[in-house]
């Protein structure tokens, strides 16, 4: 994904705490266990709210730096590893997502609401970034 911004802006704003719930309207609390979360090293939980219902998603990030973003988010049943790759090209960010995705046998999480829930992720983060300028 490209969008007009400086990837050094784009990388502080994806990994700036006070900012995420702007632009993840369902993620209602953050919480730190271990460091502070999205720094090297931390660990702790991401609270989501759907449908009254509420999510506690487990972090752990193993990469922070200003060009990647490597985490492990964990729910039952579902492990997803997640890095980003926050580009320079020219005057625009270049941003390049791999993700993971691994099921429990038994697990009865829908694999396709993962994958369309980070996709909506990323496009609602370049959707703010945009708004930034």
């Amino acid at each position: 994904m490209e969008a007009d911004v400086h990837a050094k802006h784009a990388f502080t704003n994806y990994v700036d705490l006070t900012k995420m719930t702007t632009w993840q309207p369902n993620l209602k609390a953050i919480e730190s266990v271990k460091g502070t979360l999205f720094q090297k090293g931390s660990e702790g939980y991401l609270v989501y709210t759907q449908n009254n219902q509420e999510m506690r998603m487990h972090v752990h990030v193993d990469q922070c730096n200003d060009q990647v973003f490597d985490a492990v988010y964990d729910v039952p049943g579902v492990w997803n590893r997640t890095t980003e790759y926050f580009i320079e090209k020219g005057d625009k960010l270049l941003w390049k997502s791999v993700v993971e995705f691994r099921f429990d046998a038994d697990s009865a999480a829908p694999k396709g609401v993962f994958e369309v829930a980070t996709k909506k992720s990323m496009e609602q983060f370049l959707s703010y970034m945009k708004k930034q300028g």
